[in-house]
């Protein structure tokens, strides 16, 4: 069967790995009722790929590239995030994971797709049935640079850790209080928002494609390490979105040639702490900045996915420029040490590598209000200074 859109193999590639599935074929069981949900949803015939072979891959004399490659080209595809899966070493890691990161980055419509609401989403749609370790956490994130927006069917409770059956209607005891019946339509239903997207794309690829996004789901309340990434990251740019829509109409340059002067990329924060553990911190602080950025209209931002084709410390802000396509470029770096955190954040400008302001903030953990007060004031009072030519007098913050 012929995905729905022409130039793909599947519209839908089921990864995982095989050791999930031999206890209880769970993972049988999921694309038996993912299938259903999905012929109840979609007018048309939606093909799926799915290796039922309980070998975990493929053996190393066959054809990788043969056998895999192809099915890779899929419109949506669906991890199932498991204690093992986030391997390096796994088949399903190296060779359906960052087969389709590679395939998606090279891909007409890009890794993320934007919707018809402005909402961006990814094509990755995880399926989480544990709860994950946070170094498996931090891996997958740092892989597809961004934070994990899955679809959970993970039965938590005390000295519990295992997938939600079908069948557990009321899984009172449950720490996520979540429905299986429940959850097959939440899948059922972001692949149709995906493919319906995809399809509305214009078929025009000389007219321009909207500004890539990057937006969060929701304002959801973070915890722990989660919540400190979320507080730190906003405060940096909270404030200072009323003022950039005015220097981004003011500051075009005409040496820019094609690029549209009302661009800006957020680079990767580069993790500069000692003991190189502040990656995951990296990733949320720089999608939360873009998601911020985005919600100005006149601006167009570029993703964190497409940024990460040229992160690092020594990358040329030139040739960044000329990949992304953008007039200005926003990097920082952090450093981390015991409870004291470092930021430092530049704006540069693209076309001549010119640094238009930075700054460095040094604070504690533990005083995260108030340093996301300060911080965010002290951007804003220095944007409207350097980059506008006029003193800042009243803050307002929101959050």
């Amino acid at each position: 069967m012929a995905s729905l859109i022409n130039g793909y193999e599947y519209d839908i590639f089921i990864s995982y790995r095989h050791k999930d599935n031999r206890y209880d074929r769970w993972v049988t069981e999921f694309v038996a009722n993912l299938q259903k949900e999905l012929d109840s949803t979609f007018k048309e015939e939606v093909s799926l790929y799915f290796d039922e072979n309980l070998d975990d891959g493929l053996h190393e004399s066959s054809d990788v590239d043969g056998s895999i490659k192809n099915k890779i080209k899929c419109l949506v595809f669906i991890p199932i995030l498991s204690r093992t899966y986030c391997d390096p070493a796994s088949f399903a890691w190296k060779h359906e994971l960052l087969a389709f990161l590679d395939f998606a980055h090279n891909d007409p419509f890009g890794l993320k797709i934007n919707d018809a609401h402005g909402n961006v989403s990814n094509r990755i749609l995880p399926i989480k049935i544990h709860e994950l370790e946070s170094a498996d956490t931090r891996l997958f994130e740092h892989e597809i640079c961004g934070a994990i927006r899955s679809i959970d069917f993970a039965f938590k409770s005390l000295g519990v850790n295992r997938p939600l059956r079908a069948h557990e209607d009321e899984p009172h005891e449950n720490q996520h209080h979540i429905f299986y019946r429940d959850q097959i339509n939440k899948v059922a239903n972001s692949v149709k928002a995906i493919i319906t997207s995809m399809n509305q794309q214009p078929d025009n690829e000389e007219e321009e494609a909207p500004a890539p996004t990057v937006l969060l789901n929701g304002k959801q309340k973070i915890k722990s390490h989660r919540f400190i990434i979320a507080a730190l990251s906003s405060f940096l740019l909270c404030s200072a979105t009323f003022d950039i829509s005015t220097l981004f109409r003011a500051r075009s340059t005409s040496s820019e040639g094609s690029t549209n002067s009302h661009s800006i990329a957020v680079l990767p924060f580069d993790d500069m702490s000692k003991a190189k553990d502040q990656g995951y911190f990296c990733d949320g602080l720089g999608e939360e900045i873009v998601s911020l950025l985005t919600k100005i209209p006149e601006l167009k931002v570029i993703t964190l996915t497409s940024a990460c084709s040229i992160e690092g410390k020594n990358a040329d802000i030139r040739v960044s420029s000329e990949t992304l396509s953008v007039a200005y470029i926003l990097k920082g770096s952090v450093r981390k040490s015991g409870d004291k955190i470092r930021i430092t954040v530049q704006l540069i400008r693209a076309h001549d590598g010119s640094h238009l302001w930075s700054e460095t903030f040094n604070r504690t953990i533990e005083d995260v209000f108030a340093m996301e007060d300060d911080v965010a004031e002290r951007v804003v009072r220095e944007l409207n200074i350097k980059l506008l030519d006029r003193n800042y007098t009243t803050l307002l913050l929101k959050h």
